[in-house]
Protein backbone atom coordinates (compact mmCIF):
# COMPACT_ATOMS: atom_id res chain seq x y z
CA UNK A 1 0.00 0.00 0.00
CA UNK A 2 1.72 3.31 -0.71
CA UNK A 3 1.29 6.24 2.00
CA UNK A 4 -0.11 8.64 -0.74
CA UNK A 5 -4.11 9.18 -0.22
CA UNK A 6 -4.39 9.27 -3.73
CA UNK A 7 -4.65 5.98 -6.24
CA UNK A 8 -2.39 7.30 -8.83
CA UNK A 9 -3.89 6.27 -12.88
CA UNK A 10 -2.00 3.83 -15.27
CA UNK A 11 1.21 5.17 -17.34
CA UNK A 12 0.29 4.38 -20.68
CA UNK A 13 -2.55 7.40 -21.32
CA UNK A 14 -1.79 10.50 -18.65
CA UNK A 15 -4.99 12.23 -20.25
CA UNK A 16 -7.28 9.58 -19.92
CA UNK A 17 -9.23 8.05 -16.82
CA UNK A 18 -7.51 4.88 -14.90
CA UNK A 19 -9.63 2.51 -12.62
CA UNK A 20 -9.56 4.45 -9.70
CA UNK A 21 -10.23 8.02 -11.55
CA UNK A 22 -13.42 9.96 -11.17
CA UNK A 23 -15.54 11.42 -14.05
CA UNK A 24 -17.14 14.49 -13.53
CA UNK A 25 -19.89 14.91 -15.38
CA UNK A 26 -20.98 10.95 -16.05
CA UNK A 27 -19.47 7.72 -17.10
CA UNK A 28 -18.77 9.20 -20.83
CA UNK A 29 -17.84 12.76 -20.41
CA UNK A 30 -20.57 15.01 -22.20
CA UNK A 31 -18.99 17.81 -23.62
CA UNK A 32 -19.80 20.07 -20.46
CA UNK A 33 -17.93 17.26 -18.35
CA UNK A 34 -15.14 17.72 -16.90
CA UNK A 35 -12.84 14.69 -17.16
CA UNK A 36 -10.88 13.70 -13.78
CA UNK A 37 -8.39 11.48 -14.60
CA UNK A 38 -4.91 10.96 -15.96
CA UNK A 39 -2.63 13.56 -14.58
CA UNK A 40 -4.59 16.58 -15.06
CA UNK A 41 -7.25 14.61 -13.15
CA UNK A 42 -4.91 13.94 -10.50
CA UNK A 43 -3.57 17.63 -10.02
CA UNK A 44 -7.08 18.94 -9.75
CA UNK A 45 -7.49 16.20 -6.68
CA UNK A 46 -3.98 17.46 -4.86
CA UNK A 47 -5.04 20.68 -4.79
CA UNK A 48 -8.46 19.90 -3.28
CA UNK A 49 -7.05 17.68 -0.61
CA UNK A 50 -6.53 19.14 2.68
CA UNK A 51 -3.30 21.31 3.22
CA UNK A 52 -1.62 18.45 5.38
CA UNK A 53 -2.70 15.72 2.92
CA UNK A 54 -1.02 17.64 -0.31
CA UNK A 55 2.74 16.93 0.57
CA UNK A 56 1.83 13.09 0.29
CA UNK A 57 0.18 12.81 -2.46
CA UNK A 58 2.49 14.52 -4.51
CA UNK A 59 4.80 10.99 -5.46
CA UNK A 60 1.60 9.91 -7.23
CA UNK A 61 2.96 12.32 -9.67
CA UNK A 62 5.80 10.54 -10.70
CA UNK A 63 4.22 7.71 -11.94
CA UNK A 64 3.45 9.57 -15.22
CA UNK A 65 6.78 9.94 -16.60
CA UNK A 66 7.86 13.12 -17.67
CA UNK A 67 5.52 14.62 -17.74
CA UNK A 68 4.61 13.82 -14.07
CA UNK A 69 8.14 15.06 -13.46
CA UNK A 70 7.72 18.27 -15.14
CA UNK A 71 4.60 18.89 -12.78
CA UNK A 72 6.27 17.93 -9.64
CA UNK A 73 9.21 20.49 -10.49
CA UNK A 74 6.26 23.28 -10.67
CA UNK A 75 5.23 22.42 -7.01
CA UNK A 76 8.97 23.34 -6.13
CA UNK A 77 7.74 27.06 -6.68
CA UNK A 78 4.77 26.70 -4.59
CA UNK A 79 4.23 29.44 -2.32
CA UNK A 80 3.73 26.88 0.86
CA UNK A 81 6.94 25.68 2.23
CA UNK A 82 5.67 22.21 3.28
CA UNK A 83 5.10 21.78 -0.66
CA UNK A 84 8.75 22.99 -1.56
CA UNK A 85 10.08 20.33 0.80
CA UNK A 86 7.63 17.28 -0.02
CA UNK A 87 8.54 18.05 -4.11
CA UNK A 88 12.47 18.81 -3.38
CA UNK A 89 12.94 15.68 -1.34
CA UNK A 90 11.20 13.73 -4.40
CA UNK A 91 13.07 15.73 -6.88
CA UNK A 92 17.35 15.64 -5.12
CA UNK A 93 17.78 11.93 -6.09
CA UNK A 94 16.40 11.82 -9.72
CA UNK A 95 18.92 11.45 -12.68
CA UNK A 96 16.99 13.35 -14.79
CA UNK A 97 18.08 16.49 -16.34
CA UNK A 98 14.77 18.64 -15.36
CA UNK A 99 15.44 17.74 -11.95
CA UNK A 100 18.66 18.38 -11.18
CA UNK A 101 18.28 21.62 -12.87
CA UNK A 102 15.33 22.25 -10.30
CA UNK A 103 17.55 21.22 -7.77
CA UNK A 104 20.69 23.70 -8.50
CA UNK A 105 18.44 26.93 -8.57
CA UNK A 106 16.80 25.98 -5.45
CA UNK A 107 17.38 26.85 -1.90
CA UNK A 108 16.65 23.86 0.45
CA UNK A 109 18.53 25.49 3.54
CA UNK A 110 14.89 27.19 4.87
CA UNK A 111 13.34 23.65 5.41
CA UNK A 112 17.04 22.55 7.67
CA UNK A 113 15.83 20.46 10.79
CA UNK A 114 17.92 19.34 13.75
CA UNK A 115 19.01 15.92 13.14
CA UNK A 116 21.40 14.68 15.85
CA UNK A 117 23.18 16.12 19.01
CA UNK A 118 26.47 14.88 19.79
CA UNK A 119 27.87 15.55 23.64
CA UNK A 120 31.09 16.54 24.32
CA UNK A 121 33.04 16.42 27.91
CA UNK A 122 33.65 20.55 26.67
CA UNK A 123 33.11 23.49 24.62
CA UNK A 124 33.88 22.86 20.70
CA UNK A 125 36.22 24.74 19.33
CA UNK A 126 36.49 23.53 15.69
CA UNK A 127 34.57 21.26 12.98
CA UNK A 128 34.90 19.69 9.88
CA UNK A 129 32.46 17.66 7.98
CA UNK A 130 33.72 15.08 5.00
CA UNK A 131 32.78 16.30 1.58
CA UNK A 132 31.89 12.29 0.50
CA UNK A 133 31.51 10.64 3.09
CA UNK A 134 29.11 11.27 6.66
CA UNK A 135 31.91 11.96 8.72
CA UNK A 136 32.33 14.99 11.36
CA UNK A 137 34.96 15.95 12.78
CA UNK A 138 35.33 17.63 15.87
CA UNK A 139 37.75 19.50 18.33
CA UNK A 140 37.19 20.40 22.10
CA UNK A 141 38.53 22.94 24.52
CA UNK A 142 40.12 20.21 26.43
CA UNK A 143 42.56 18.95 23.37
CA UNK A 144 40.37 15.98 22.48
CA UNK A 145 39.27 15.35 18.80
CA UNK A 146 36.68 13.35 18.10
CA UNK A 147 35.83 11.33 14.28
CA UNK A 148 31.71 10.87 14.19
CA UNK A 149 30.02 8.85 11.94
CA UNK A 150 27.05 11.14 11.41
CA UNK A 151 24.70 7.89 10.20
CA UNK A 152 25.12 5.72 13.23
CA UNK A 153 26.05 8.47 15.47
CA UNK A 154 29.04 7.23 17.18
CA UNK A 155 32.77 8.10 17.48
CA UNK A 156 35.29 6.21 15.03
CA UNK A 157 37.75 7.43 17.15
CA UNK A 158 39.06 9.64 19.80
CA UNK A 159 42.79 11.32 20.08
CA UNK A 160 44.08 13.68 23.42
CA UNK A 161 46.20 16.25 21.48
CA UNK A 162 46.90 17.62 24.57
CA UNK A 163 46.77 21.25 22.69
CA UNK A 164 44.18 23.53 21.58
CA UNK A 165 43.27 22.97 18.63
CA UNK A 166 41.79 25.91 16.34
CA UNK A 167 41.13 24.19 13.10
CA UNK A 168 40.14 21.19 11.56
CA UNK A 169 39.73 20.12 7.76
CA UNK A 170 39.36 16.89 6.28
CA UNK A 171 41.19 16.05 3.17
CA UNK A 172 39.65 13.60 1.64
CA UNK A 173 42.29 12.77 -1.09
CA UNK A 174 44.89 11.79 1.01
CA UNK A 175 42.38 10.35 4.02
CA UNK A 176 43.96 13.16 6.65
CA UNK A 177 42.42 15.19 8.86
CA UNK A 178 44.42 18.04 9.67
CA UNK A 179 44.29 20.61 12.28
CA UNK A 180 45.96 23.25 14.16
CA UNK A 181 46.96 23.56 17.12
CA UNK A 182 48.64 26.84 19.62
CA UNK A 183 51.86 27.02 17.88
CA UNK A 184 49.83 27.00 14.25
CA UNK A 185 51.85 24.31 13.06
CA UNK A 186 49.43 21.70 10.77
CA UNK A 187 49.15 18.11 12.75
CA UNK A 188 48.05 15.31 10.45
CA UNK A 189 45.41 11.75 11.55
CA UNK A 190 45.00 9.52 9.21
CA UNK A 191 41.35 9.25 8.50
CA UNK A 192 40.61 5.24 9.34
CA UNK A 193 42.40 5.05 12.69
CA UNK A 194 42.64 8.56 14.15
CA UNK A 195 46.51 7.53 13.91
CA UNK A 196 49.16 10.63 13.65
CA UNK A 197 51.02 11.22 10.39
CA UNK A 198 52.77 13.52 8.27
CA UNK A 199 52.13 15.47 5.52
CA UNK A 200 52.25 12.89 3.11
CA UNK A 201 51.00 10.51 5.49
CA UNK A 202 53.87 8.39 7.04
CA UNK A 203 53.42 7.30 10.23
CA UNK A 204 55.95 8.99 12.47
CA UNK A 205 58.43 7.00 14.69
CA UNK A 206 56.70 6.43 18.16
CA UNK A 207 52.64 7.72 17.23
CA UNK A 208 50.22 5.50 18.76
CA UNK A 209 46.56 4.65 17.46
CA UNK A 210 43.77 6.40 18.90
CA UNK A 211 41.42 5.15 21.16
CA UNK A 212 37.95 4.28 19.93
CA UNK A 213 36.80 1.50 17.86
CA UNK A 214 38.82 -0.84 15.41
CA UNK A 215 40.39 0.03 12.30
CA UNK A 216 37.97 -1.64 9.28
CA UNK A 217 37.90 -1.51 6.08
CA UNK A 218 37.60 2.15 4.52
CA UNK A 219 35.73 2.96 0.79
CA UNK A 220 38.25 4.48 -1.46
CA UNK A 221 37.37 8.06 -1.28
CA UNK A 222 37.77 10.63 -4.11
CA UNK A 223 37.40 14.41 -4.48
CA UNK A 224 39.06 17.40 -3.11
CA UNK A 225 38.63 18.97 0.35
CA UNK A 226 38.61 22.75 1.04
CA UNK A 227 40.87 24.29 3.43
CA UNK A 228 39.80 27.43 5.18
CA UNK A 229 41.76 31.05 5.41
CA UNK A 230 43.47 29.55 8.25
CA UNK A 231 45.38 26.82 6.57
CA UNK A 232 45.18 27.53 2.83
CA UNK A 233 49.07 27.68 2.46
CA UNK A 234 49.26 24.33 3.60
CA UNK A 235 49.86 21.26 1.11
CA UNK A 236 51.57 18.01 0.96
CA UNK A 237 54.20 19.57 -1.87
CA UNK A 238 54.61 23.12 -0.56
CA UNK A 239 56.39 24.17 2.79
CA UNK A 240 54.54 26.54 4.85
CA UNK A 241 55.61 29.99 5.04
CA UNK A 242 57.34 31.16 8.56
CA UNK A 243 54.05 32.54 10.96
CA UNK A 244 54.59 34.09 14.17
CA UNK A 245 54.52 31.88 16.64
CA UNK A 246 51.30 33.45 18.81
CA UNK A 247 49.85 32.09 22.63
CA UNK A 248 46.50 33.01 21.81
CA UNK A 249 44.26 33.83 24.37
CA UNK A 250 41.13 31.02 24.53
CA UNK A 251 38.00 33.26 23.81
CA UNK A 252 35.39 33.31 26.39
CA UNK A 253 31.99 32.33 26.07
CA UNK A 254 30.21 35.61 25.43
CA UNK A 255 27.07 35.81 23.35
CA UNK A 256 27.64 39.36 21.54
CA UNK A 257 29.98 37.89 18.75
CA UNK A 258 30.09 36.46 15.87
CA UNK A 259 33.20 33.29 16.25
CA UNK A 260 32.90 31.28 12.99
CA UNK A 261 31.42 31.90 9.41
CA UNK A 262 31.38 29.59 6.72
CA UNK A 263 30.53 29.52 2.42
CA UNK A 264 28.55 26.86 0.37
CA UNK A 265 28.74 26.53 -3.19
CA UNK A 266 30.20 30.60 -3.23
CA UNK A 267 26.30 31.38 -2.44
CA UNK A 268 25.12 30.55 0.92
CA UNK A 269 27.12 32.37 3.93
CA UNK A 270 26.75 30.63 7.30
CA UNK A 271 27.57 33.18 10.17
CA UNK A 272 27.23 31.82 14.08
CA UNK A 273 26.32 34.13 15.85
CA UNK A 274 25.35 34.54 19.34
CA UNK A 275 23.24 31.02 20.25
CA UNK A 276 22.53 30.52 16.70
CA UNK A 277 23.17 29.86 13.31
CA UNK A 278 22.33 32.63 10.73
CA UNK A 279 22.04 31.51 6.85
CA UNK A 280 21.75 34.00 4.38
CA UNK A 281 22.06 33.98 0.23
CA UNK A 282 24.18 36.34 -1.14
CA UNK A 283 22.47 36.04 -4.61
CA UNK A 284 19.83 38.00 -3.39
CA UNK A 285 21.16 39.89 -0.56
CA UNK A 286 18.66 38.25 2.50
CA UNK A 287 18.81 36.22 5.45
CA UNK A 288 17.15 32.66 4.87
CA UNK A 289 16.79 31.02 7.80
CA UNK A 290 18.21 31.29 11.59
CA UNK A 291 18.62 27.94 13.31
CA UNK A 292 18.20 28.06 17.16
CA UNK A 293 18.81 24.92 19.41
CA UNK A 294 22.50 25.82 21.13
CA UNK A 295 22.40 27.45 24.13
CA UNK A 296 25.81 29.36 24.56
CA UNK A 297 28.14 31.10 21.80
CA UNK A 298 28.62 28.76 18.92
CA UNK A 299 31.85 28.68 18.02
CA UNK A 300 31.98 26.53 14.59
CA UNK A 301 30.03 25.78 11.70
CA UNK A 302 30.91 23.55 8.79
CA UNK A 303 28.71 22.54 5.76
CA UNK A 304 28.31 19.59 2.72
CA UNK A 305 28.00 21.64 -0.30
CA UNK A 306 26.21 18.50 -2.23
CA UNK A 307 23.59 18.32 0.14
CA UNK A 308 22.19 20.23 2.88
CA UNK A 309 23.78 19.08 5.68
CA UNK A 310 25.28 21.44 8.42
CA UNK A 311 26.94 21.47 11.63
CA UNK A 312 27.47 23.53 14.51
CA UNK A 313 29.43 23.15 17.69
CA UNK A 314 29.25 25.64 20.92
CA UNK A 315 30.22 26.11 24.33
CA UNK A 316 27.36 24.53 25.49
CA UNK A 317 29.43 21.38 24.97
CA UNK A 318 27.33 19.91 22.16
CA UNK A 319 27.87 19.69 18.25
CA UNK A 320 24.40 19.46 16.35
CA UNK A 321 23.75 17.96 12.79
CA UNK A 322 20.97 20.14 10.89
CA UNK A 323 19.59 18.75 7.51
CA UNK A 324 16.92 17.53 6.00
CA UNK A 325 14.73 13.94 6.49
Amino acid sequence: MSDSPLSPSPLSNVSTPGQFDAVLGGAIAPASGVVLGGLEGLIWRIKTLPADQQPLALPALLTYGEPGLAELVQWLQHDRPSLQKAAYQLLRDRPEAIAQAAIETCCPWPWLEQQAVFTHASGITALSIHPHHPWMASGCRDGTVTLWDLQTEESRWVIDTEDFIHTLTILPGEQLLCGLGRGRSPIHWHLHHGQRVDGAGHVPHGSSTASGQQPDAMDQLAGQGWLDEAIAWQTVDSPPPQLPTVQPQQPKASLKQIASVTLSDRRYLISASKNMIRIWDLRVGREVMILKGHTSLVTAVAVRSDRPWLVSGSEDRTVRLWGLP
